[in-house]
């Protein structure tokens, strides 16, 4: 086995891991899953260090990554110091962010040709769209996935989740980036298909931004002319067709039926979430810059204590990280981590790229403001997905066609 094949093989299992290896039947628990990604992780970090290449010469914002993961690290000890949580069970509760940000590395020296790595993309891209169909066809009993005991339906269709739906954005900019290039048909059928499970989703931030983003990068080169036309159209079909479409109708009167609950309550729940973790439920004066850390829910004194304020289930105020990402990031770790990760984020999104690179710094654009109102940045699958994003912006540029290793292929 040549070491660019086992390098493949090396991201592939993390990316699968990171996904409980689509979990079918229900068969891999979180414990196991979790397990299963520190495993590979491990294994993955250890061949790296010992077989990846050197990065002396890489120029990347080592800083601001040194920043973030130093950030995340040191939060343990601000757990243990100031929420009175073991050293033991802190440790455990933090493994899984150390472990997906360390991924960036790890991909950093393995070093497998962007080519290759954009191809593994869309087609975990299209297993995703594999796995949705079949899960939709077994409802309610979901093939790949944990059970439920029951489904969001107030969206008109249930929920059920397209899996790496970060990476089914990132495929759909991509097929916009190379029609805009070749003009080939076949990806005006791409930029379908991928909106199409994008709005399947039925996260209605992701699909508007989705949206947005993609007719912007559109007509970044348009003239004036075509760009007011595309206005036209576009305004045309959000006041007569998108209203009678079943499923964006039911999203619309959800989001109706929470601005009248949220005029009752005089304040957004999001807002309130923001608030609450930037400096409402602040520690003391040291944590707004290194955290709080990560509470272990069932676990400590600590945990169960942010589940009753949290949870509704226990008359809490419903606030939850996930659904504000990056405050919910600073409160984990403070603002240094915090802007680690977004200086990444922002001199990726800035970084000059060939033309067939360009559809990166709209994703960039795309999860940075995505993660104010979710939760990519604190799910390790997701992390997994922006490290290798990183990764084709950060990495080293290669020639495909004059690699040895690919020849061997």
């Amino acid at each position: 086995m040549t070491k660019l094949k086992r390098n493949i093989r090396i991201y592939v299992l993390i990316v699968l891991a990171s996904l409980s290896f689509y979990n079918p039947l229900g068969l891999v628990s979180p414990q196991v899953g979790k397990f299963a990604f520190y495993l590979v992780c491990l294994i993955a970090l250890w061949h790296a260090n010992k077989h990846g290449v050197s990065l002396k010469r890489v120029k990347f914002p080592w800083t601001a990554y040194k920043m973030l993961f130093g950030g995340i690290a040191f939060s343990i000890v601000m757990a243990v110091l100031f929420q009175e949580q073991s050293l033991k069970t802190t440790i455990i509760a933090t493994l899984p962010y150390l472990f997906a940000y360390s991924t960036f590395y790890v991909f950093m020296k393995l070093n497998i040709p962007k080519e290759r790595i954009e191809r593994i993309i869309w087609i975990f891209c299209y297993v995703s769209m594999g796995v949705y169909i079949v899960n939709a066809l077994s409802f309610p009993n979901m093939v790949f996935g944990a059970e439920k005991e029951e489904f969001d339906m107030s969206r008109g269709i249930a929920r059920l989740g397209v899996r790496s739906i970060e990476l089914m954005v990132l495929f759909f900019l991509y097929a916009i980036n190379q029609w805009m290039l070749t003009k080939a048909r076949k990806y005006v059928w791409l930029i379908l298909l991928t909106f199409t499970f994008i709005v399947l989703s039925l996260t209605r931030q992701i699909i508007g931004l989705s949206a947005v983003l993609g007719l912007l990068f559109i007509m970044q080169k348009a003239s004036w002319a075509k760009k007011i036309g595309v206005i036209a159209v576009c305004a045309l079909l959000y006041i007569f067709v998108i209203p009678q479409i079943p499923v964006f109708k039911a999203m619309a009167e959800l989001s109706e039926r929470q601005a009248e609950s949220n005029s009752k309550d005089q304040e957004d729940i999001r807002i309130r979430a923001w608030r609450f973790y930037t400096y409402e439920n602040q520690t003391n004066a040291i944590t707004p810059f290194f955290g709080n850390g990560i509470p272990s829910f069932g676990k400590s004194r600590w945990g169960n204590e942010i589940e009753a304020t949290v949870s509704p289930l226990y008359g809490g105020n419903g606030c939850f990280t996930v659904d504000v990402g990056w405050a919910g990031f600073f409160w984990y770790f403070g603002a240094i981590a915090t802007l680690g990760l977004l200086v990444l984020l922002v001199k990726a999104a800035m970084k000059k790229k060939e033309k067939d690179r360009q559809y990166l710094t709209y994703w960039c654009v795309f999860l940075t403001l995505t993660a104010a109102a979710s939760g990519p940045i604190l799910f390790y699958n997701q992390i997994v997905s922006i490290m290798t994003v990183l990764y084709l912006i950060y990495g080293k540029e290669q020639n495909s066609n004059n690699n040895p290793q690919l020849q061997q292929q």
